[in-house]
């Protein structure tokens, strides 16, 4: 079992025969969250993406006029 150039006495082997795996263990699975409770969490991300939008298209107009 062991490659032919592996110098090092081996003292144990594990040999795994597995018939299935589970993928989605519970003690894994990422919280879901409906999506009234996403939307209420991310109210304020939405506000302060929408205000940066506002203030970014105003700096936009207002290097546009200074280029005329």
């Amino acid at each position: 079992m062991a490659p032919a150039n592996y110098r090092a006495r081996i003292e144990r082997l594990f040999l795994f025969h597995l018939q299935a795996f589970d993928w989605n263990c519970p003690q894994h699975i990422t919280p879901r969250y409906s999506a009234q409770q996403v939307a209420e969490y991310s109210q304020n991300l939405q506000q302060r993406i929408h205000d940066l939008e506002q203030e970014n298209q105003r700096l936009q107009q207002q290097l546009a006029r200074r280029g005329e």
